[in-house]
């Protein structure tokens, strides 16, 4: 068994930023199921805390039982 030498953790915009592709594809899943979508900017607030926490907050509440 190799022993791990090191672990690299990035946070959002250390090695890559992120933020402009996460918003694309949750914009995309969005529109593909008739939700509003939204900008850069509010994924920037949203993001950190997992897929399922982004669309819970992305999603209108009166439709999440729908999706």
């Amino acid at each position: 068994m190799k022993k791990i030498k090191a672990i690299i953790f990035d946070l959002d915009g250390t090695l890559i930023h992120s933020i402009p592709a996460i918003a694309h594809a949750a914009n995309q899943l969005l529109l593909n199921y008739g939700f509003p979508v939204h900008p850069e900017n509010k994924y920037v607030e949203w993001i950190g805390n997992g897929a399922i926490k982004l669309l819970e907050k992305a999603i209108p509440v009166k439709r999440m039982k729908n999706f």
